[in-house]
């Protein structure tokens, strides 16, 4: 009766994803940006999502614009600072809000469809409801803010600081906090999905369609992270003069997707070694019912044996893991996209320091 109540919950929360109910706080913004546009243009329907997003980062941008003109005229980076932090701000909503409703649709049409049991389901309600929450990002958002200002005040000469710079910069704080709470989110959600438990095929659990789209959602989410944070890289790193140890910068990025890559195969591998090991539980338990007993062996008895033998070895002898080249090499791909926008954002520099004429 508990378990049929648990598996009646993950119809419940099926239900309530369709109805829209664990909705980010970037769909709210994106929304009321649709809703303004709506009315501004006259339109029956509100502009798609991403018109939404270029919207505000062309506000913003022009809001530093402005600011710039009425307080002297644009730094010498203004305009650079303006579009590239436009475009940032254009891809610092998109991104998170692409990768959690693709996560929401797999949870929708794949993963509560196909649990076996009510195990892990509490886990994927939290980390549903840690998405929807409207608390969380908000003080994220706030204390990434108080960090930056204070290591303006403490460690950089901010007294100067133009008015596009400003009005770029902390709008890029207020959203990078918050994007910094659903990268925590995504962080967390391989644990969740690898703590469910799932109908997979018998024989070979590997291949099973739940799976390979779980795995297709790892992988959707590493690269939308990696191209999110080569994004920032390139937008901050051409902000500032060129020095070698900017390349530390890479450093905690490739711990993230390292972190993102290793979690993900782990949670994959959990879910395969369990099915397996239910499996063949089973088989174990056919094969007592079927030990042999008496001299000579009868006959269809050793037959039956045998093939559920057979059946045994290979369940055992499938894979344990989704892992193979192509996912090596698109692991190594995550990680190559912030090294690549580190090096265009300084290529003159570079070229310099190889001693090369640009």
């Amino acid at each position: 009766m508990a378990e049929e109540s648990k598996l009646t919950e993950a119809q419940d929360l099926k239900r309530r994803i369709a109805a829209g109910e664990f909705r980010s706080w970037i769909d709210v913004i994106l929304d009321s940006m649709g809703r303004f546009l709506q009315k501004v243009i006259r339109r029956p329907e509100p502009p798609a999502p991403w018109v939404s997003a270029l919207a505000i980062g062309l506000l913003i941008s022009l809001l530093g614009l402005v600011a710039s003109l009425l307080s002297g005229g644009v730094s010498k980076f203004g305009y650079r600072t303006l579009i590239f932090g436009g475009a940032m701000i254009f891809l610092t909503i998109i991104i998170p809000r692409s990768t959690n409703n693709r996560t929401l649709e797999t949870l929708h049409d794949e993963v509560l469809d196909t649990l076996d049991t009510g195990e892990g389901i509490a886990g994927l309600h939290d980390w549903l409801t840690m998405v929807a929450s409207r608390k969380w990002p908000i003080l994220s958002s706030a204390l990434y803010v108080v960090v930056m200002f204070v290591y303006g005040a403490l460690i950089l000469d901010t007294t100067d600081t133009p008015m596009d710079i400003a009005v770029v910069g902390v709008s890029m704080f207020i959203l990078s906090g918050m994007m910094i709470y659903y990268l925590l989110l995504f962080l967390f959600l391989p644990g969740r999905l690898g703590r469910c438990h799932y109908r997979l095929n018998a024989w070979e659990p590997m291949s099973t369609e739940v799976v390979s789209q779980l795995s297709g959602l790892m992988n959707y989410i590493a690269y939308m992270i990696a191209f999110l944070l080569a994004s920032m890289t390139l937008f901050s790193v051409s902000l500032v003069t060129f020095d070698i140890t900017n390349l530390l910068v890479m450093i905690p990025i490739w711990l993230v997707l390292i972190f993102i890559f290793v979690a993900g195969q782990m949670a994959l591998n959990r879910i395969i070694k369990r099915a397996k090991r239910e499996s063949l539980d089973e088989v174990e338990a056919q094969m007592a019912t079927l030990r042999i007993s008496g001299d000579p062996p009868d006959k269809e008895t050793m037959e039956t044996f045998m093939r559920t033998w057979d059946y045994h070895d290979r369940v055992k002898g499938t894979r344990n893991s989704v892992l193979n080249l192509k996912g090596i090499v698109n692991f190594v791909n995550t990680l190559l996209i912030p090294l690549l926008a580190f090096l265009v954002a300084n290529r003159n520099e570079i070229f310099k320091l190889l001693g090369w004429t640009t």
